[in-house]
């Protein structure tokens, strides 16, 4: 276990920051996590990385499209002895190199080339987390979920098998989309997962932020308010429903995978 993570990215790159921000955090991986997204020149950068002078035993995780800030980053960690990894560059390669290769003659669905793998990424990382919901007509999967049940990773690890896929965020306080109405039942995949486990999962997102654990957020009342909400959603949309509490985002992607070659 690493005793202390920092990301850092742009805004453009938040999408990459919650991946691997809630990997960390579900796999237990670092005792804390500090964030610091929104960097998006060169003097704000600057300041965030006299920051990590303060901070012992630090690896910091670095997210920029920005090749020049990418390079100052990497410079001051290589200075100061720091151990650091540019996400966007390791994420990008796996996704658009691996995967293509990995995945050809794949039983599920087989990515010819890797544009077509990038078309999928992208796809998956514009649509995220409600984002651009008139785009959810051409999604092959959708997936809805309250917060912290991993609808991201899962969405990245499917899109990865060949499948365009989008996921909405629950939230009993927000009016459902008219568009998750609309697109065929089938498509639609709600997300459950036990509400003690889901307590543990957002003390610690809170944990990683800085912020109280007893806030309302990982409250296990609040929590069972938001799961019934869910309930009360896919009664209404008629759609599959995946309790998450104990299966991995693989796992979890082939129960989806094998629902839909039965359609």
């Amino acid at each position: 276990m690493e005793r202390n993570i920092c990301i850092i990215s742009e805004t453009s790159s938040h999408i990459l920051t919650k991946i691997i921000s809630d990997n960390f955090i579900m796999l237990g991986l670092a005792e804390r996590i500090n964030i610091y997204s929104d960097v998006n020149d060169e003097k704000t950068l600057l300041n965030t990385l006299y920051v990590l002078a303060g901070i012992k035993d630090v690896t910091v995780y670095y997210i920029f499209e920005d090749a020049k800030l990418s390079k100052m980053v990497k410079k001051y960690c290589n200075d100061c002895g720091i151990n650091s990894f540019d996400i966007h560059h390791l994420a990008f390669s796996f996704f658009y190199q691996t995967f293509a290769k990995a995945l050809k003659g794949h039983e599920t669905k087989e990515i010819e080339d890797e544009s077509l793998s990038k078309e999928f990424i992208d796809f998956a990382l514009r649509t995220d987390d409600g984002k651009e919901i008139e785009a959810i007509n051409a999604a092959d999967i959708v997936i809805i979920g309250i917060s912290r049940t991993a609808k991201t990773p899962l969405s990245m690890y499917l899109s990865n098998h060949g499948y365009r896929v989008t996921n909405v965020p629950l939230v009993p306080e927000v009016r459902l989309q008219d568009e998750l109405f609309k697109i065929p039942k089938e498509k639609v995949f709600a997300l459950y997962m036990d509400p003690d486990r889901l307590v543990g999962i957002r003390k610690e997102r809170l944990k990683s932020l800085g912020l109280p654990k007893d806030s309302v957020y990982a409250s296990k009342e609040r929590i069972e308010e938001e799961l019934n909400y869910t309930k009360d959603v896919v009664e209404k949309i008629g759609c599959k429903a995946i309790d998450v509490s104990n299966l991995s985002i693989e796992e979890t992607a082939n129960v989806i995978i094998n629902i839909l070659k039965e359609v």
